[in-house]
């Protein structure tokens, strides 16, 4: 098992996640921000990247390319 990543790191996360909701409340295309969303990309392969931006209902997880994938570097 690994270690969580650092509280500067969360924090980074954190911040970009208010910052794109705000922008996406006014979204004409009702687009959300999610953190760790799983894509299933096919029947053997799946991500959890630390934020998606996706422009369509989700209820689970989703199985088309995101609009946008974020991953923070630490």
């Amino acid at each position: 098992m690994s270690l969580l990543p650092f509280v500067k790191h969360q924090r980074v996360v954190a911040d970009l996640l208010l910052i794109i909701k705000n922008q996406l409340d006014e979204c004409p295309n009702r687009c959300y921000v999610y953190p760790e969303l799983d894509w299933i990309i096919d029947e053997r392969t799946g991500v959890r990247s630390e934020l998606i931006v996706v422009c369509k209902y989700v209820e689970e997880y989703i199985r088309e390319p995101p609009e946008v994938v974020i991953e923070v570097v630490s």
